[in-house]
């Protein structure tokens, strides 16, 4: 994620998978925010485990950890999900930062140039993606959209880099992606 969007201007949305305990959201925000350093705007979607207090206290960790961070409203359902997705989204100058109607949703995505998506057995979680041992063992795609080659020196040993995609337009692909999610998390009640 560092080598792929460092110091660009992108908002994040999360499906975090399993929240971490509220002791170790503060030591994943501090950690996550020094590997996304451009990352202006962030929301996210509710958790496996995201109760309402516990994705707000996800959600305000990630804020507490660099206050220059937007927070992006998006009307969720209110029910558990499993995924365990992120979105890099590169920021427009005209970024919508409530989500609370079916047309904010569909100009929002409209309007979103998706860069990356990371797709992960993993769960967003201090555990999973900061704590030295790497316990869990678990592996994660990141599919990203550049125009340039990637430098395979920039990349931690042992990381595989596929350089196509084939058959796909990949920003219409991961842009679908994100429609998805947005179909499938999004309240209708509120849309």
């Amino acid at each position: 994620m560092h080598n792929f969007r460092h110091g660009c201007d992108t908002t994040i949305i999360s499906c975090p998978g399993c929240l971490s305990s509220n002791e170790r959201m503060d030591d994943y925000a501090n950690n996550f925010r020094s590997i996304v350093p451009g990352c202006n705007i962030f929301g996210a979607f509710r958790a496996y485990n995201g109760y309402n207090h516990r994705l707000n206290d996800f959600k305000n960790a990630i804020v507490n950890a660099s206050p220059s961070i937007t927070l992006l409203d998006i009307a969720a359902r209110n029910h558990s999900d499993h995924r365990k997705m992120l979105f890099f989204i590169e920021e427009s100058p005209n970024t919508i930062v409530n989500i609370n109607t079916r047309a904010l949703a569909n100009d929002y995505l409209d309007h979103a140039n998706v860069k990356a998506v990371l797709i992960g057995s993993s769960n967003q979680s201090f555990n999973t993606y900061f704590s030295p041992t790497g316990r869990n063992g678990e592996c994660d795609i990141l599919m990203y959209i550049d125009d340039k080659d990637p430098d395979e020196q920039q990349w931690p040993e042992g990381t595989i880099v596929s350089g196509e995609l084939f058959g796909r337009d990949p920003d219409v692909l991961l842009k679908n992606m994100l429609k998805e999610v947005f179909d499938h998390y999004l309240d209708p009640a509120t849309l």
